[in-house]
């Protein structure tokens, strides 16, 4: 073997990315449990305890040590002993493991260790550097959308030339594996004979097609989002509301927003009054319709009916494919329906999350929603006069005394009402985007 200086030794840290696979996957099922039996409340406190156990780094001998992590109880952990004693005593139950191969790693002084030793200390000595050398297969090109939005492909669709379709949501659907309230949906609506298909939506949960046999296919002026009560308060909670009303603000369709009871109101996660407010404030604010159901059948029922109003409305119209621009610029009456309208690979584009390109107006808009009280009308109203952040920090710089600034934008309108957007949101955005930081 070669002389020369011995390599530095460098300690190396192992850690097992799931370091308790059996309590986890317990945790997991009681999260499924739960949720099927609509109990919200401990899905949520299964949740945190799954999220403390993950961040755990090293194993749990048994469930009363689960204790000394957060949100871990004594029930919890009493449980967690009696189901992992049931899975180790009975052989036919599956036990949790996480299904991947652990990376080798052989034990010290051992036969493996001196072979990777030494492959480790002689291999440099034999490696050559390839990274001036030209790749001796083309790469492929990286996939692109276009990048105009305002191309659309030209096409009509004649009267009898189409069939007006409801479009379902996947993610409305139930899995196969487990049926749940909201398999309830496709099966009315095969039961009523309401023509559909089931389709991955980037927006909403329900919209509207005209259907040609040439797949050609033209999105009518509305779309759906529907919200039961709890997970209303789950997306208010963790932010998702303001997102979703921003994308579907976005679309430029008339939407529906469709909020279905639930019968345990005090596992919501948030007072009841709170809930009620968010869906007062939809309507009044963000200008979408709001649909009151009962029940899911409640809600098939409206869609049964809104797919049979649709039908009698467009079924005499000729339609023509159009870009956004043009398609928001039309206007809708009772009489006169929409009909210059957006194809439906066009709309997927133009509101996909993980597609869609964002311009700086966009993001803008999306950090001020961060904002305490500030909505998706007040964003769009500051953003339409200045796009920008940089245009609103020089606007503040702009203005003289310290009361100007601070009442810059409080006399912005915003929504269907015009209403101000107040001194109180003036003030704080004139403290994060005017200013320095606290002196």
């Amino acid at each position: 073997m070669a002389s020369g200086v011995a390599p530095e030794r460098q300690r190396v840290r192992i850690q097992n990315k799931h370091p308790n696979p059996l309590f986890e996957s317990l945790l997991m099922k009681w999260i499924k449990q739960a949720s099927e039996n609509e109990n919200a409340k401990m899905v949520h406190n299964y949740k945190l305890a799954l999220s403390s156990l993950k961040r755990y780094p090293l194993p749990l001998p048994s469930g009363k040590h689960c204790i000394s992590l957060k949100y871990f109880g004594l029930k919890c952990c009493e449980r967690l002993d009696r189901d992992m004693n049931r899975i180790l005593t009975d052989p036919s139950c599956p036990r949790g493991t996480d299904g991947k191969k652990k990376n080798y790693i052989p034990r010290y002084r051992s036969g493996g260790y001196a072979i990777l030793r030494a492959m480790y200390e002689l291999a440099p000595a034999h490696i050559e550097s390839s990274e001036d050398q030209p790749a001796k297969l083309p790469l492929p090109r990286p996939v692109s959308f276009p990048q105009d939005e305002s191309e659309v492909r030209q096409f009509q669709l004649a009267p009898g030339q189409f069939e007006v379709t409801l479009i379902v949501d996947s993610c409305e659907v139930g899995s196969k594996a487990v049926r749940t309230a909201r398999d309830t949906i496709v099966d009315e609506l095969v039961r009523r004979g309401v023509k559909h298909q089931v389709r991955r939506l980037s927006v909403g949960d329900f919209l509207w097609i005209a259907l040609a046999p040439n797949d050609s296919e033209l999105v009518l002026p509305w779309i759906v989002e529907r919200k039961r009560l709890d997970d209303l308060a789950g997306s208010i909670k963790d932010g998702r509301w303001k997102e979703q009303k921003f994308r579907l603000k976005q679309s430029g369709l008339d939407v529906f927003y469709m909020v279905e009871e639930f019968r345990w109101k005090s596992h919501l996660g948030l007072p009841e009054e709170t809930v009620r407010q968010a869906v007062m404030n939809t309507w009044l604010i963000d200008g979408f319709q709001v649909i009151n159901s009962k029940n899911t059948l409640n809600s098939v029922e409206w869609l049964q009916k809104m797919t049979n109003q649709l039908v009698l409305k467009y079924s005499q119209l000729t339609l023509e494919s159009a870009n956004q621009e043009v398609f928001v610029s039309q206007k809708q009456g009772q009489e006169a329906p929409k009909t210059k309208l957006m194809p439906f690979t066009y709309v997927q584009l133009l509101c996909a999350k993980k597609t869609k390109k964002l311009t700086v107006r966009d993001q803008f808009a999306k950090s001020l929603m961060v904002l305490a009280g500030v909505s998706v009308d007040k964003a769009a109203a500051i953003t339409n006069v200045y796009p920008t952040p940089l245009l609103l920090r020089q606007a503040f710089q702009n203005t003289e005394g310290e009361k100007a600034k601070a009442n810059l934008l409080a006399k912005i309108k915003y929504g269907i009402g015009e209403r101000c957007i107040g001194p109180k949101i003036s003030n704080a955005l004139y403290l994060l985007y005017g200013t320095d930081g606290p002196s």
